[in-house]
């Protein structure tokens, strides 16, 4: 029985030195990375879904029955059509607001994270450059890894237009040898490209439904004014 009972505590000792090993610590580290990266572009997918789904004719409440005819109820309108605008506006502006924090502020600082703490989560090839020569962003300063994370951000933002005209913030670059890490900015520059697609469509959106608003406060006031003077 007290064999047993050694054996037990033996077995249970084994199981928690596995959980809490070096190796099982990395492992963690990465489930963890990879769930926010899982998480991040689902958030990302799902605003940008609702985002696709705005229209023009959101910003503009919609009336049933006839027009308002005397001067109180056409200021009443009037008044109705700016605060709905106004709700609608810091709706969207939220919405890009999330966007932008899921598709580009947070992956950029997982993508940072990874490479500060590179000798933990990918021990081998350098995963940054400058210059040709390994950079550690420890040593050297957080600037220029700042710097980096804006710029990969801008190329996936801005699809090719900075190759083209070879526009750069930063000497410094991943290692293509490290190929974990370049796959990860790989699929930070996509990320960001759907978040900036679809923050460019709000935008859009906004400027067309805002335009409709406008309008039709212009036309109730010339209602307005007739209704004054007869």
């Amino acid at each position: 029985m007290k064999d047993q009972s050694i054996s037990a505590t033996s077995f249970w000792r084994d199981v928690a030195l596995h959980l809490t090993s070096e190796s099982a610590l990395w492992i963690y580290s990465w489930a963890g990375l990879a769930l926010a990266m899982i998480a991040l572009a689902g958030l990302v997918f799902y605003m940008t879904h609702i985002a696709r789904k705005l229209r023009a004719a959101d910003f503009l409440k919609q009336w049933r029955g006839a027009k308002p005819k005397k001067v109180e109820s056409i200021q009443k309108r009037i008044d109705d059509i700016i605060r709905f605008k106004r709700l609608r506006v810091f709706y969207v502006t939220s919405l890009v607001a999330g966007i932008l924090t899921a598709g580009a502020v947070l992956p950029g600082g997982l993508l940072a994270m990874i490479a500060v703490w590179q000798d933990w989560f990918l021990p081998g090839p350098a995963a940054l450059l400058i210059d040709g020569m390994p950079y550690a962003p420890a040593q050297t300063g957080f600037s220029e890894l700042g710097l980096f994370v804006v710029d990969q951000a801008l190329r996936g933002g801005l699809a090719d237009t900075l190759e083209v005209f070879q526009v750069t913030f930063t000497s410094i670059e991943n290692n293509p040898e490290n190929f974990a890490y370049s796959g990860l900015v790989v699929l930070y520059r996509l990320i960001v490209g759907a978040a900036v697609a679809a923050m460019f469509f709000a935008l859009v959106m906004v400027l067309l439904g805002l335009r409709n608003v406008e309008n039709t406060i212009k036309s109730l006031e010339e209602k307005k004014r007739e209704a004054l003077a007869g």
